[in-house]
């Protein structure tokens, strides 16, 4: 069987970028109908980018499913937001959508902020749950390139080095190292990180 007969759907082309699912026909599939629920998420809340179509538009939708309030962001596919936003409405959940560019940082900072003002405190924020005042987050050094790290990252995003205490690899030994040590303390063993 040749490629072009194996293909279910038409092929899709708009000008602009993102592009608008409303505009595009068949329309995708972001729902399981038959799916439902067991409250996995009840009472959470979840900011959701690129929340207006596809694979976004999914995610928010079974997070409704699962319980969960939604905040989606989105660049300028107004309509396509509006018909995510009815969607996890549908769903029971509550659901903002938020307008701008997520490569602007203070955008996204109001982004965040409008999410805990509107919908609540989500898990793992660093804002208070009961005023909404951002609260000072906790930077610690990477072990390995000295980048800028939240406190109790596992991982570095620049270096991508873990930051969690690691055991001596000398069953011997067994003594707890710290993240990025080249040797252990006890026993002099070199380390999986010594370079």
């Amino acid at each position: 069987m040749s490629q072009s007969t194996q293909q279910l759907q038409p092929k899709q082309h708009q000008e602009q970028r993102p592009g608008i699912e409303a505009e595009m026909s068949p329309q995708p599939k972001s729902q399981d109908e038959q799916y439902k629920g067991s409250d996995k998420l009840r009472n959470k809340v979840a900011l959701i980018t690129g929340g207006d179509s596809g694979i976004g538009r999914a995610v928010a939708i079974a997070y409704a499913k699962e319980g969960a309030d939604v905040a989606i962001v989105y660049l300028n596919e107004h309509e396509d937001a509006k018909q995510t936003q009815r969607l996890v409405e549908q769903e029971g959940r509550k659901c903002i959508a938020i307008a701008g560019d997520i490569g602007d940082e203070s955008f996204c900072q109001q982004a965040v902020q409008k999410t805990v003002q509107d919908l609540g405190n989500a898990a793992g924020s660093k804002f208070c749950s009961d005023c909404g005042e951002k609260m000072e987050i906790t930077q610690v050094p990477c072990v390995k390139c000295g980048a800028k790290l939240r406190e109790g990252a596992k991982f570095c995003s620049e270096c991508g080095t873990s930051q969690e205490k690691q055991k001596c690899s000398n069953a011997e030994c067994g003594a707890e190292l710290s993240a990025g040590s080249k040797f252990c303390p006890e026993c002099g063993t070199k380390t999986a990180d010594a370079d």
